[in-house]
């Protein structure tokens, strides 16, 4: 199972959030409360004033606080300043409503995100854990259950058919046929023999096997996989957001202004003082960044809602940023572009009619505990078969099997390398092969392939403006075949996770670069990316986690969904930041001419709000 302190650390940032969000709800109830309170005993004299302080104060002191720490990092001019300038100033001028209202929008704002970011992750697996969290261990001829954390060096531990070890070991059975594509991504089964290292995160597919520990679980190759992932999630680049951006240059020249109004007519004599800073806030009132802040999340909030119904689950707003700066796509291919899944392709008998070929595949192959010999069975499965034809069978490791018949024929099924160990001529094949042989002659092979998804077909269409780049611990036969049926600008095969995260950072380098994986073996590509996609279905816990993006149904045209949603967000809120600032800028200039009063001030900015609204919730959908 995963370390403690990367649980914890994940509990804990669970528990964070449903704190804030709850937080955020209260805010808006006593928000709501106080402006209805403000209005009911509008007439009496200090009810309105206190009760709005009151939840002016409860609802905004970590503004404050975060302007303030804002200030100690010399970040003056932020959004959090731009509120309060806006609804001090409202209290300045008596219009105590005004200001709680310009904050509740604020605060809902903040609520929306917050919902998107809570829906998101609920429908996320939590990373619980990788293999067993008990072994079962031999001590002086007993089998007892321990903890794999308390595993020493040199127990011996029986590791069953579909246990996946949580320790790095040594073979000390004969053979094993273990799957590691969880942790490397090389979707064939691996034959081991004694003597063999047999890695932590590894499925056993075939018989009980013994195993000595090497390695204690702190030190384990998937706990350091789960060490390295945290590294790299650190080593991701924060975007801005946009309105940061925006305060920095509207903020500084709106207090600028304000202020040159009230000198300007004081020295010049143009009205009095108390005309002139009611100017000079009727001025900041208008400048009120609320259209602005609250169409800036609510445009993020529908999209992540609409990419969501489209089985697109966007874990925040930044990443819809990081999208539109993707120029370079990397994929895994075991379980991404392909199904994960071996199938028969092609066959082809030689020297034996069709129908007597498939029985004698099927019973060379009926005892193997070789996953592909299951393929090859399941795919003749409609066929009907004698097994009690079958005398005796013998495992060779690494190579494949002998069956012998009650008749006493003698049947091959594997590899080249059984058919020039036992002296057959065979046929040349290519990709994934099992060769069959009959009393020492030649009778044909069966090709399969780990198929390659309808959906990468349609979607390396859809990305044609994308540079397309596949990292897979493949072999490089299999690679060159995938690559070239998909169109792709390129491939590396037969690399590790460190391996696959070294040309994941050369391709960084060349601009914005997307990664979409779905095993353990890629949580490190994961975390390291500008943006990253794992797969909902197919995807293991860890990959699912850490990915910014998660494809619910694996249909990888949804990467092009959410490309399209996130250029549609960026559009959207320039098209609010362009037509809020132009309408603003208009009112400003005139209410330094004292064109503008109070209340037409005060419907332009709750005006621009509901305009900007309607415009942000267009992101909800794309074509």
């Amino acid at each position: 199972c995963c370390s403690e302190g990367c649980s914890h650390h994940h509990d804990h940032e669970h528990e964070h959030d449903e704190t804030n969000y709850l937080l955020l709800v209260i805010k808006i109830i006593v928000g709501i409360l106080a402006f209805f309170l403000g209005h009911v005993f509008e007439d009496t004299k200090y009810v309105p004033l206190i009760v709005t302080v009151f939840g002016y104060i409860f609802i905004s002191y970590d503004i404050f606080y975060e302007a303030f720490k804002e200030v100690k990092e010399g970040e003056v001019f932020s959004e959090y300043l731009l509120m309060i300038i806006a609804t001090v100033g409202a209290f300045f001028i008596g219009e105590y409503h005004e200001s709680i209202m310009v904050m509740l929008l604020f605060i809902v704002g903040e609520l929306l995100q917050a919902k998107a970011v809570e829906k998101s992750r609920k429908s996320i697996v939590k990373l619980v854990g990788y293999g067993e969290t008990l072994a079962d261990v031999k001590k002086e001829n007993k089998i007892v259950k321990v903890d794999v954390k308390d595993l020493k060096v040199n127990d011996i531990i029986l590791l069953k058919r579909g246990e996946m070890l949580s320790v790095d070991g040594e073979l000390l059975s004969d053979n094993a046929v273990v799957d590691d594509s969880n942790l490397t991504g090389e979707s064939l089964p691996k034959n081991l023999v004694k003597g063999n290292s047999i890695f932590s995160g590894s499925l056993n597919s075939g018989e009980v096997v013994e195993v000595k520990v090497v390695k204690e679980y702190k030190n384990s190759k998937i706990n350091k996989v789960l060490s390295l992932v945290e590294e790299a999630n650190d080593r991701k680049s924060k975007s801005d957001k946009i309105i940061r951006k925006v305060a920095r240059i509207y903020t500084p020249i709106v207090i600028l202004c304000a202020i040159m109004i009230v000198v300007i007519s004081a020295i010049f004599n143009i009205i009095n003082i108390k005309d002139s800073i009611y100017t000079a806030l009727t001025f900041l009132l208008i400048s009120c960044p609320c259209a602005i802040i609250i169409s800036v999340p609510i445009t993020y909030f529908a999209a992540i809602g609409g990419a969501s119904k489209r089985g697109v689950l966007i874990k925040g707003a930044n990443f819809l940023d990081k999208l539109c700066e993707v120029k370079n796509i990397a994929f895994d291919k075991t379980g991404t572009l392909s199904e994960g899944k071996f199938a028969v392709t092609q066959a082809k008998n030689v020297g034996v009619d069709q129908k007597e070929f498939i029985k004698l595949v099927v019973l060379a192959q009926k005892n193997s505990t070789h996953p592909l010999s299951a393929n090859i069975c399941e795919y003749y499965e409609s066929e009907e078969i004698d097994f009690s034809l079958i005398d005796k069978c013998i495992e060779i490791p690494g190579k494949g099997i002998e069956t012998t018949l009650v008749d006493g024929t003698k049947l091959l099924a594997g590899n080249s390398k059984l058919m020039v160990e036992n002296n057959v001529i065979y046929d040349d094949t290519e990709g994934t092969s099992v060769h069959f042989a009959k009393n020492g002659k030649y009778i044909g092979y069966v090709v399969l392939e780990d198929k390659i998804k309808e959906s990468s077909y349609r979607a390396m269409k859809k990305l044609d403006k994308y540079k397309k780049i596949m990292l897979s611990g493949d072999n490089d036969s299999i690679c060159q075949c995938v690559s070239e049926k998909l169109g792709l600008d390129g491939y590396y095969a037969n690399l590790l996770p460190e391996e696959k995260m070294a040309k994941l950072e050369e391709l960084i380098k060349t601009g914005g670069t997307m990664f979409v994986g779905d095993g353990v073996n890629d949580t490190l590509s994961i975390s390291l990316a500008d943006v990253s996609v794992s797969m909902g279905i197919r995807g293991s816990d860890a990959s699912i986690e850490y990915s910014d993006i998660v494809i619910e149904n694996d249909n990888l045209e949804n990467i092009h969904v959410a490309l399209k949603f996130a250029k549609k967000v960026r559009r959207i809120i320039i098209e609010n930041l362009i037509s809020i600032m132009s309408l603003k800028v208009t009112f400003m200039i005139l209410s330094m001419f004292g064109l503008v009063n109070m209340w037409l001030a005060i419907f332009s900015d709750v005006g621009l709000c509901i305009l900007s609204i309607i415009n942000s919730m267009r992101a909800f959908k794309v074509k």
